[in-house]
């Protein structure tokens, strides 16, 4: 069978496989007909979108159908703008969250596809296939269907981005390569903002490196046809101006990252939501010289403590299998039923990934770790190097950023499918290794014959 049949075969059966768990999932989970959390405000910015042209956050439909909708900025546009595209002519429905959550079964089906196709880059074929596997069965990122949450849209679209720039960080990538890169990268960043940094850094490295020079012209393209998607938000952004009272997000993610195992002086009971509990919220949220002197006086009084939070804690945290700020472990919001809880074949999906998710972790890790020091040491194919060094340096870049800001497991999960990748090649390159001594132990001890 040639490798291009046998990648084919691979990826009907992969998505088979997601699309059995997906639909399954958004088809036999209950929540009650309620709509929690965040996705209220994503509902309310759809729907003015839809009915008034307007970005707007305000309730216009029902009981307050009377209320003129007022721009505002509090929010990237990529998601509700995504919502608005299931909405019928009338209010939010049952239909309507139907529509949307089959819409974002298939979004899975797609993560579960590209995390193959990213694996391929990093591995051999079987253990990519593996990291495939585990991404379609990953409860996590099938649950995440049921929410109206901008993982569902983020995740593929970073997964899309970073297959596209290890293409057009390949020996043959050419400037088509890194113009789709930049406008993929564009778009996600108008879903989630944590990839903005990205095309920045990437532009810096091949100015101040020697060797990535030739790639100057395809770094400088990706990061203009990047900045042609963001900037006209930004521009826009600027016209509109913040209410008073509203709080500025990059302030509030590192105030509220600031307390140790996200709780108020240790209270159990405040778990997931410390600031809740602080009775100076507002003067140590005010602005970022505020936060940034409240993490300076928790230093000054507890080095350890704080020292532990920011270097141990809060990177595992990040990474971490139960949702802190939620109901907890796979669920972000309450259901009434979901097959996790009831059907066999997914309480034991649940569990198996449930034990193998730290193990999964660490080997991540590791490879992290070994792939930004010795690389070299990993595989013999520069290729697969290469997109270890990349997928690596972008996950390390997520990690310092969250461990900076607000560190919830939830932020990590469009992350999660390169986190498996990156797993399963490093486990591979430790069973070459281990392969590799055994044979040599074998050849040195075995008698010398004519």
């Amino acid at each position: 069978m040639s490798p291009a049949a046998r990648h084919w075969i691979a990826l009907l059966a992969l998505a088979a496989l997601s699309a059995f768990l997906q639909f399954a999932n958004v088809r036999q989970t209950e929540q009650g007909g309620v709509v929690h959390g965040d996705a209220v405000k994503y509902v309310f910015y759809a729907y003015n979108l839809k009915h008034h042209a307007t970005f707007s956050r305000l309730q216009t439909f029902g009981a307050q159908a009377d209320v003129v909708p007022v721009p505002d900025k509090l929010t990237l546009p990529g998601y509700p703008w995504f919502v608005s595209k299931f909405l019928g002519d009338g209010p939010p429905d049952q239909a309507f969250l139907w529509r949307i959550e089959a819409a974002q079964a298939l979004l899975g089906v797609a993560t579960t596809l590209l995390a193959f196709l990213v694996a391929l880059r990093l591995a051999p074929f079987w253990w990519a296939f593996a990291a495939g596997v585990l991404v379609a069965t990953q409860p996590h990122l099938v649950v995440i269907s049921d929410y109206l949450l901008t993982e569902t849209l983020f995740t593929p679209l970073a997964l899309a981005f970073v297959l596209a720039f290890l293409r057009a960080a390949a020996p043959d990538g050419n400037k088509w390569h890194a113009a789709i890169a930049g406008l993929l990268l564009g778009v996600a960043c108008l879903v989630r903002p944590q990839l903005q940094l990205v095309p920045w850094l990437v532009l810096l490295a091949v100015c101040f490196v020697p060797r990535l020079r030739p790639r100057l012209k395809q770094a400088a393209l990706g990061a203009l046809l990047f900045a042609a998607v963001v900037l006209p938000w930004q521009v826009r952004n600027a016209q509109v101006p913040l209410p008073a009272g509203e709080p500025d997000l990059l302030v509030q993610s590192i105030y509220h990252g600031a307390f140790p195992g996200m709780m108020y002086e240790g209270d159990l009971r405040t778990l997931g939501y410390a600031y809740r509990f602080d009775p100076d919220v507002a003067a140590h949220s005010r602005d970022l010289p505020s936060a940034l002197a409240y993490i300076g006086d928790g230093f000054a009084a507890h080095p350890g403590r704080y020292a532990y939070w920011y270097f141990i804690d809060k990177p595992l945290m990040f990474l971490a299998w139960g949702h802190i700020a939620g109901v907890g472990d796979i669920f972000i919001y309450p259901v009434t039923r979901s097959p996790w809880l009831e059907r066999p074949l997914f309480r034991a999906l649940r569990e198996a990934h449930f034990w193998l998710h730290w193990p999964l972790m660490l080997a991540m890790l590791a490879t992290m770790v070994v792939a930004l020091r010795r690389p070299e040491s990993l595989s013999d194919d520069a290729g697969q190097r290469r997109a270890m060094v990349l997928v690596s340096t972008l996950l390390a870049l997520m990690l310092v950023l969250h461990v900076l800001g607000l560190p919830l497991p939830r932020y990590n999960l469009p992350f999660r499918a390169l986190e498996v990748a990156l797993a399963m090649a490093g486990l591979r390159a430790t069973w070459v290794t281990i392969r590799q001594t055994k044979r040599s132990s074998s050849g040195r001890s075995a008698p010398a014959t004519d």
